[in-house]
């Protein structure tokens, strides 16, 4: 519902920026657009199957990390990958 809704301001981004514009550049869209739909698919079944302890405990491990990263020094380019992995 919500690419659906997204989609519908196409017609008034196609105003402020011309298609001959961005033509040459629809792999950039098409790209994002295809891994968003497919990634929502994914979420939506994963989210609807898990139990909802588990969904509090990761909203509340991403609060966490949000203040964390507003508070502190949080650069996730010093992080070393399997921290980085699991902290995405």
């Amino acid at each position: 519902m919500n690419k659906a809704l997204s989609l519908t301001g196409l017609p008034a981004r196609l105003v402020a920026v011309p298609f001959d514009t961005v033509n040459g550049y629809w792999f950039v869209i098409v790209n994002p657009l295809a891994g968003s739909l497919i990634g929502a698919w994914i979420g939506t079944t994963w989210a609807t199957r898990t139990p909802y302890r588990v969904l509090a405990v990761l909203l509340v491990l991403i609060a966490i990390a949000r203040a964390w990263n507003h508070f502190g020094d949080l650069d996730p380019l010093l992080l070393d990958p399997v921290r980085r992995t699991l902290l995405g």
